[in-house]
């Protein structure tokens, strides 16, 4: 079974310039992604182990002006403009295509932090929609419609009208017997 995120070198964002616990900061090194990118993409950092990938998400975008002074002989000096870009990255988990005998599977947190210039590439196009779907694929849909059709069996009642020892009106939410307390689900007309 093969790697379900490949990347080639026209999704390469840069490498990796600091790391901090979660974050991450990238120096972009391909200025055409730099004006696709946007907050809340995700980005694959390539850690130490072969088989692991980090998946941040882009927390902030920036671009940096920079002045160079070059001085070739004793010659007058030249001043040369350039900009360099920078994302900050926020890692929220661990793509591993092998863990053990599982193929394919993303766990939320960091097991191995990448080292300085290690490779960084954008999620986009169909490496996201294979991340998407490895994300997808052990959600129980059939639980939702269970939950679903109980509510249609067995209607919430609208809350009850009790006064307390006081005399001051109250709602009261009659509890139904075979259904999960989720009270921010439905609001009471």
């Amino acid at each position: 079974m093969g790697n379900l995120l490949v990347f080639s070198e026209n999704d390469m964002l840069g490498h990796v310039t600091h790391v901090d616990t979660e974050q991450i900061i990238i120096e972009i090194e391909n200025s055409n992604l730099m004006n696709k990118i946007c907050v809340g993409n995700l980005v694959a950092i390539e850690t130490s182990k072969q088989h692991e990938n980090l998946i941040a998400l882009i927390d902030k975008v920036t671009r940096k002006y920079m002045e160079t002074y070059m001085d070739e002989d004793n010659e007058i000096d030249e001043m040369m403009a350039s900009s360099t870009d920078y994302i900050k990255v926020s890692v929220i988990g661990t793509y591993y295509s092998v863990y053990g005998s599982v193929h394919d599977l993303f766990k939320r947190g960091v097991e191995t932090f990448p080292q300085i210039e290690s490779k960084c590439y954008e999620i986009i196009g169909q490496n996201l929609q294979n991340f998407m779907n490895i994300l997808g694929k052990d959600i129980d849909t059939d639980k939702y419609q269970r939950q679903d059709e109980a509510e249609t069996k067995y209607p919430l009642i609208p809350p009850a009208s009790v006064r307390d020892k006081s005399g001051q009106r109250e709602e009261e939410r009659i509890p139904q017997a075979g259904l999960p307390h989720r009270p921010h689900r439905r609001a009471f007309q």
